[in-house]
């Protein structure tokens, strides 16, 4: 029964990808979508853990906080569908000489306010439960709640630089070119060109004169630390920008699946309830023998 459930859960998850593929047209998206929403519950996952071992002294994981990665799949699945859709607005609403990080704030502000009301409520619904007097359930809102705000945190941080990639390499490629390389580089012809940025409204985007900008500025000299991060720090971060990333790569994926091989059945008594509660009285009193004139049905 429990590898026919098993494949179930499997099932389910591929129908999801399915799913995401057709809507956002687009194997790339829907996988790396996909992927944040599972980086998401392991991120949960590892934050629970430390937090509980160092709140209670133990290492508890109820079986009922496994089904929210089915959960939180649907609210990621929801999110990139939000985050996508308004990437395709944009390019309908906005001139097609728009700058590739203007076309992307536009977008974030956009889909953030959106994703943000959505994920607050449920958030907020699933912390709720934490006052429920049965500790798995309790647990189950804590769990879900944190879980809920990581997935926003990683839609709103992780997807817009997939969004970006898929962009450059994927968009206008059909299924035949999709194995080559491009020829002219990667965003030729692209309708959002690599320019300077400004903060746009939601209404429009006006095109900057580069020229004059850097040559007419007037403004306050920097600081010493603003110039360190500006022509010491940022450049040497953006010319080890791939080691970065792919040390940081293996770190989170190290420590989380570290955390995850690390699970193994409780051992001890956990209390399922309160002390107080009747039925965690009922529990320990029927662990240490009941009195023989002590009825458990009526409890007198």
């Amino acid at each position: 029964f429990v590898f026919k459930d098993l494949y179930w859960a499997l099932f389910s998850f591929l129908l999801i990808f399915i799913y995401m593929t057709v809507v956002t047209n687009s194997i790339f998206l829907a996988t790396l979508g996909m992927t944040h929403i599972f980086l998401s519950f392991f991120c949960t996952y590892a934050i629970y853990k430390t937090a509980i071992h160092w709140l209670a002294g133990v290492g508890w994981f109820p079986f009922l906080l496994w089904l929210g990665l089915f959960v939180i799949c649907g609210i990621g699945a929801d999110d990139i569908f939000v985050y996508v859709d308004a990437w395709r607005q944009s390019q309908v609403v906005l001139p097609k000489s728009t700058p590739l990080a203007n076309r992307i704030s536009w977008v974030h502000r956009r889909a953030s306010v959106a994703m943000f009301i959505t994920s607050f409520t449920t958030a907020c619904a699933f912390f709720s439960n934490t006052v429920n007097y049965v500790i798995p359930v309790g647990l189950f809102g804590a769990f879900m709640a944190l879980l809920v705000v990581l997935n926003y945190v990683l839609v709103c941080t992780m997807f817009p630089a997939v969004v970006v990639i898929y962009h450059f390499f994927l968009e206008d490629r059909t299924w035949k070119t999709m194995l080559r390389w491009p020829v002219h580089g990667p965003g030729a012809g692209k309708c959002c060109p690599l320019s300077i940025y400004t903060p746009p409204s939601l209404s429009a985007v006006h095109e900057l004169d580069e020229d004059a900008i850097t040559g007419g500025w007037s403004g306050p000299q920097l600081r010493p630390v603003e110039k360190f991060f500006e022509s010491i720090f940022a450049p040497g971060l953006f010319r080890m920008r791939n080691a970065v990333v792919g040390a940081c790569t293996v770190l989170t994926l190290g420590v989380l699946f570290g955390y995850t091989l690390q699970m193994q059945k409780e051992t001890s008594k956990v209390n399922l309830w309160p002390k107080w509660y009747p039925m965690e009285v009922y529990r320990n009193a029927d662990d240490e023998g009941w009195p023989d004139h002590y009825d458990t049905s009526w409890g007198c």
